[in-house]
């Protein structure tokens, strides 16, 4: 047997045809640039994409109806190259508000997608891509040059996989975007497209399994999402819910600034929030009430109104801490003057996985709202919502406040304020998260 041993060599020119490269044991390559009839790699601002055949989508139609989206493309294969639940960035077209981060709902046909929310208007010459875990899914190829323009506007950053933040100065009460958003105004809110995470919060109707019956429409609640079928609201299908994504997060702390920044996806120095850490297992989404907690009397099966007085519309005036039940429903007044030892019992006999709003889902919450608004002061950002009621007492309709005002705002935030029964504070679709 001969053998021969070679040393490593540098091969700094020439070119090399019909060989593979990395076949048994592959190792990173950097390249200025590179062309392949499959996949591709390019490296763009730190974020790595695997390409299957992209290509920049022109002539798309649209179909706004419904609270969903139809993109129609001639000469496509989405029946094979797409599935429900791909991400679908839209970056071009006649209609800049509706750039963003979709979701694909129902592959229709080889030619055409619906997507799981609305454009704003009706959009022409549409330029979409999809992806897969970070995989980009369209038509022939894509040159390193066409994502290069992340930060001038042919491709928004922020509809890409990125991080943003703020950065708060406690000594100077000064904030700062960070991130993608670095340079955009604070003590305000912005357009979703620069929001994915707070933008991907919607409310939906859950059962007992912790299953999602159906999504509620984006800005009404009474309607499911298509935009035409009623929803119910009064637990018959279901909790309402508002469902929030897995995000990661990072945090801060030098002199006297703090800086806070997440995402959607995993990014260097950041970690998953642990609000989406359940009894040691990571979770896609945590859910809490779109609603203030309404009590279930298990001896007259029906949601009770318990804003009067201690218990005292529960079946025999005491509540039933085996079989009670705590309850997100729309038209109720809210359970008042129990325990936090009775609010965990009946909280948790709703099923396995249920439980009563812990600190670390309030956390996630809090650090979405930051985040968003970059200013502390959530009753100047948002309003005052129920915090300015007075000369009333704790009873239905006068301090406690039937659920579902918030009903005709959807998945969005706003605020009734004054000393008025109608005020409440909604924050993407959370009701009276504060107040």
């Amino acid at each position: 047997m001969n053998m021969k041993l070679y040393s490593p060599r540098n091969v700094s020119g020439g070119t090399i045809d019909g060989a593979v490269i990395g076949g048994t044991t592959p190792a990173a390559g950097t390249f200025t640039t590179f062309e392949a009839t499959g996949h591709k790699i390019i490296t763009a601002n730190s974020i790595s994409y695997n390409v299957l055949n992209a290509v920049q989508q022109d002539s798309v139609t649209d179909a706004t109806t419904n609270g969903t989206t139809t993109i129609s493309k001639a000469g496509e294969n989405f029946n094979t190259t797409c599935i429900v639940g791909d991400t679908v960035l839209i970056w071009g077209g006649t209609t800049t508000a509706d750039y963003g981060v979709y979701s694909i709902k129902t592959v229709t046909s080889d030619t055409a997608l619906v997507l799981d929310r609305a454009c704003s208007g009706s959009v022409s010459d549409m330029d979409f891509y999809v992806f897969r875990g970070g995989t980009i899914t369209t038509g022939s190829k894509l040159y390193v040059s066409d994502i290069d323009g992340l930060s001038d506007g042919s491709i928004p950053l922020q509809a890409i996989a990125n991080t943003y933040g703020v950065s708060w100065d406690e000594s100077g009460q000064t904030y700062v975007r960070t991130g993608s958003l670095a340079a955009q105004p604070c003590s305000q809110t912005l357009a979703n497209a620069l929001l994915p995470v707070q933008a991907a919060m919607r409310r939906c109707i859950l059962n007992d399994a912790g299953e999602v019956q159906y999504y509620l429409g984006a800005t009404d609640s009474t309607k499911r999402e298509d935009g035409v079928l009623a929803s119910v609201l009064d637990g018959t299908d279901g909790q309402v819910m508002t469902q929030i994504p897995k995000f990661y997060y990072k945090y801060g702390y030098s002199g006297t600034t703090h800086t806070w920044g997440i995402s959607l996806t995993p990014a260097d120095g950041f970690s998953l929030h642990p609000a989406f850490i359940k009894n040691g297992v990571a979770v896609d989404y945590r859910y809490i009430g779109a609603y203030e907690g309404i009590g279930y009397d298990n001896g007259t099966t029906a949601y009770i109104d318990c804003g009067t007085a201690a218990a005292n519309n529960w079946a025999g005036g005491a509540i039933d801490l085996a079989n009670d039940k705590l309850g997100s429903v729309s038209g109720f007044a809210p359970m008042m003057d129990e325990t936090r030892a009775e609010f965990r019992a009946i909280a948790a006999n709703r099923g396995t996985g249920w439980r009563q709003q812990d600190f670390d889902l309030v956390s996630a919450i809090q650090l979405l709202y930051i985040t968003e608004y970059a200013d502390w002061n959530s009753q100047l950002m948002i309003g005052e919502g129920r915090t300015a009621l007075s000369g009333g007492t704790w009873v239905k309709d006068s301090y406690i406040g039937v659920t579902g005002k918030s009903n005709a705002d959807g998945n969005g935030t706003n605020s009734v304020g004054g000393n008025t029964n109608n005020a409440y504070m909604t924050y993407r679709g959370i009701e009276n998260f504060f107040g």
